[in-house]
């Protein structure tokens, strides 16, 4: 690969409706400087390197590379796609790849220049109830903590955040086709803590009931099964885990567990490693077992979007509870996590519920994409009946709807610059034939 050149130098107008061929070298170009993918001969891959890190530091060359990214993605490449009568997945792609990109620049404008792949993994220590009014960074560590006094904290979790891979280190991974399942490093966002893992773990301390009334009172006298899906550091999970704990009767046999789970290996060795760290302190059941179980396992949901849920070779575990937090990045998420929620989320318990908990970055390139509107289309209408009126049972003919859904603020001093806020969503089973006559349009 040549040296790498200013985008000043070489980025092809959008005006002139390039060809696939020129856009995708243009992304290319634009890769081995945002993203480190250099490619040269070892005698100058040195130069390369310094040649590509004064170019990220640039603020002029870095504001035109994302005005072209930002109207590359406006155009949808329309005049690409004309031909075949819409888009197709090479566009797709391409317009995926693109914003991602444009994120990427929007990461480093935040950052000075630097790019978040160069930090080192950082401890963080959280306390529920988590005190927004208090946000504190401690300066040797940056450890966020939500309490001055850590002992009057219901619940302390200690988590290591992984530097961002840099993408030339992983094969490509097209997120607009769901049979593509290579790994990339846009699915290692997952190594870092994101503002909607700290508010949703805040809701599972302060408000259980919310939540499943199984985290305020289990009087059945059995165990709880809870999956968080996309977990990335696992904060929700592990708080899910010590809250069941704490809040576990005497008349509970055990028997609760709590899943955590991703698909990004490098996001998977950084979850083991932070539940290890984070064990459940409380004694066992009277018949010995644990109080909770927990464990991390892989997940891809395209396989559940791409199947007939019926049609599995093998049976799919059933969850009383679901939790997810900032997981829709790409437009093919929220379709696969709607299709993963409907084939995981136990049907047996009229209680059983998914929540989702997503940023609202709508000025961010992923506002390019409007992930919260896409959302809300794959999950489907706010159901106007009885939220609590029980409908789940052996009944196949059952719908998974959203029960409520609530638009957050955004907290001041928690999340990134382009996160305004967050949406949550919960979802819980409704018998089909009720679903058509009772929802919000």
């Amino acid at each position: 690969m040549a040296r790498p050149l200013p985008p000043t130098s070489f980025l092809t107008p959008i005006r002139r409706e390039p060809p696939l061929q020129i856009v995708q070298a243009n992304l290319e170009s634009l890769k081995s400087i945002y993203l480190g993918t250099f490619d040269g001969d070892s005698e100058d891959e040195g130069d390369e390197e310094s040649r590509g890190t004064l170019l990220r530091l640039d603020e002029q060359e870095r504001e035109y590379a994302q005005a072209w990214l930002r109207r590359l993605i406006d155009s949808e490449l329309a005049w690409l796609s004309a031909g075949d009568g819409g888009q197709s997945s090479s566009t797709a792609s391409i317009l995926d790849e693109t914003a991602m990109l444009s994120q990427r620049l929007t990461d480093l404008a935040a950052g000075g220049g630097q790019g978040l792949e160069d930090a080192e993994p950082m401890e963080r220590v959280f306390s529920f109830p988590f005190d927004f009014d208090k946000l504190t960074r401690k300066a040797g560590d940056q450890a966020l903590v939500g309490d001055e006094d850590a002992k009057t904290s219901a619940i302390r979790v200690t988590l290591v955040d992984e530097p961002l891979p840099p993408s030339g280190n992983d094969d490509h991974h097209d997120l607009g086709d769901p049979s593509n399942t290579a790994s990339s490093a846009a699915e290692a966002v997952g190594v870092q803590t994101w503002a909607a893992a700290i508010i949703l773990s805040d809701l599972l301390v302060r408000s259980p009931e919310d939540i499943h009334p199984s985290l305020c009172d289990n009087d059945e006298g059995r165990g709880l099964s809870v999956a968080e899906l996309g977990a990335g550091t696992g904060l929700v999970g592990i708080v899910c885990a010590q809250l069941l704990a704490q809040r576990m009767t005497r008349a509970t046999q055990g028997g609760n567990r709590v899943v955590l789970t991703d698909y990004h290996s490098m996001v998977l060795a950084n979850l083991r490693r932070n539940v290890t760290a984070n064990p459940v302190q409380a004694t066992a059941t009277a018949g010995g077992e644990p109080p909770v179980q927990m464990s991390v396992e892989s997940l891809d949901w395209s396989h559940y979007y791409q199947q007939d849920v019926n049609a599995l070779a093998a049976p799919t575990p059933q969850h009383d509870l679901l939790l997810a937090a900032d997981v829709v990045y790409s437009r093919s998420h929220a379709q696969w996590l709607y299709a993963a929620m409907s084939a995981l989320l136990s049907r047996r318990s009229p209680h059983s519920r998914a929540h989702v908990i997503n940023a609202k970055r709508m000025e961010g390139r992923f506002g390019e994409w409007g992930l919260i509107k896409l959302t809300d289309e794959a999950f489907g209408p706010v159901w106007t009946g009885d939220a609590n009126d029980p409908k789940a049972g052996e009944d196949d003919d059952l719908k998974l709807v959203v029960l409520r859904r609530i638009e957050m603020a955004k907290r001041k001093g928690l999340g990134r610059s382009d996160e305004s806020g967050h949406v949550w969503w919960t979802l819980g089973w409704k018998r089909k034939r009720e679903c058509e006559s009772s929802v919000r349009v």
